[in-house]
């Protein structure tokens, strides 16, 4: 019976699991402490404000996660190295393209979305827009490893 337990323990799919499994609820508790924190240091409207920030953010992250599985796809489909580099420079050019019409577009519509939001300060807006372009930018090369594996 030890042996068997000990098996599973040193196997890479349970062990992997239990990495994921740990990592995931030590960042939900960290997380809950932080808005904990939060609701205590902040006043209700700034605390409203600071939530719908963090809506924002997980809004622009479903474009980047939708544009890794496409990349993703591409690139474990593609057979030769020098096939991968044509993926990754036609890939490089639109999804910097992409990233700064995301970009444009969010900081023109700042005040449309900051008053929608109820958010008093239109450069929060444009904060989070500065990221996400460079977040996009730099989402290929992370894909690219990914479909290599």
């Amino acid at each position: 019976m030890k042996r068997k337990v000990y098996d599973l323990i040193k196997h890479p799919l349970f062990s992997g699991s239990m990495v994921m499994l740990v990592g995931s609820n030590a960042v939900s508790f960290l997380n809950y402490l932080y808005h904990l924190v939060m609701v205590r240091l902040l006043a209700p409207p700034s605390y409203g404000e600071l939530v719908a920030l963090f809506s924002l953010i997980g809004l622009l992250g479903i474009l980047s996660s939708s544009l890794n599985l496409v990349v993703i796809k591409f690139v474990s489909a593609a057979k030769s190295n020098p096939e991968i580099r044509g993926i990754v420079s036609w890939l490089n050019s639109k999804i910097f393209i992409f990233s700064l019409a995301v970009f444009l577009l969010i900081t023109f519509l700042s005040p449309i979305i900051s008053s929608f939001l109820k958010i008093e300060n239109n450069l929060l807006i444009i904060l989070i827009a500065l990221p996400s372009l460079l977040g996009l930018a730099s989402l290929l090369y992370k894909s690219v490893l990914q479909g290599l594996l």
